[in-house]
């Protein structure tokens, strides 16, 4: 039986990252890529869907903060938190979508007792 190439360039680092990963679970990165395309011929399109880069690690705290009651409220309207969020840095090397940030906006305020939205 014949056999195809497939070629990709890709960060060094990313690639050492993978290939320490594939081999804790006993397989090559080549294995690793023939899965992938058998199971995307398989269901018919990407085994995963992709989305938005996640939140750093600041964010991530905050989200946790929030979600445990903590925070501060801000009683000067719904964008007067988000200002706050960037004017901190806390999204610095992230990147969202104005819908992402939107559903962001909606779950921060489902914590307060005042919806604005």
């Amino acid at each position: 039986m014949a056999y195809a190439s497939v070629q990709a360039r890709i960060k060094p680092e990313l690639k050492a990252q993978a290939d320490e990963i594939f081999e804790s679970i006993g397989i090559s990165t080549a294995d690793a890529i023939r899965m992938f395309i058998q199971h995307t011929v398989n269901v018919g399109g990407l085994p995963f869907t992709p989305m938005a880069k996640r939140p750093n690690a600041t964010l991530r705290a905050a989200m946790t903060e929030i979600e445990q009651g903590g925070g501060h409220r801000s009683s000067s309207g719904s964008d007067s938190a988000l200002r706050l969020v960037h004017l901190k840095g806390i999204l610095k090397g992230c990147d969202f979508s104005p819908t992402l940030l939107a559903e962001a906006r909606r779950e921060m305020w489902k914590k307060f007792d005042t919806n604005p939205l």
